[in-house]
């Protein structure tokens, strides 16, 4: 039972750690407890989400597009996830990733 898992409830309680620094502004910081969080629950989109997210803000594609990529794989169902997904992508020129992504969204792409 993950509730009881002291790992989990550890990860937990980084993660809303975390959340407070981004929201004050410390994102440097809230990385670093992000990352954490993760290597004790790696299994927790809204983790890997919220740090590709930080890294589309920075407009540091490569570590958006990874994290958003990861958040997606953990919950196919995270229209945000797939959102940011798209646009780290796009900046990248990485089509097949962007293209699947607009498409999911429910975007009409030239030649579809």
């Amino acid at each position: 039972m993950e509730f009881f898992n002291p790992k989990i409830k550890r990860a937990r309680q980084l993660f809303e750690r975390a959340r407070a620094l981004e929201g004050d502004g410390q994102e440097d910081e809230a990385l670093v407890i992000y990352k954490k969080s993760i290597a004790l629950n790696p299994r927790r989109s809204a983790v890997w989400y919220n740090i590709g997210l930080i890294y589309k803000y920075r407009q540091e594609w490569q570590a958006s597009l990874e994290y958003n990529q990861r958040a997606f794989e953990l919950d196919p169902d995270d229209e945000a996830a797939c959102w940011n997904l798209a646009i780290a992508a796009t900046a990248l020129a990485r089509w097949d990733i962007a293209r699947a992504c607009w498409l999911a969204q429910g975007m009409t792409l030239e030649g579809e």
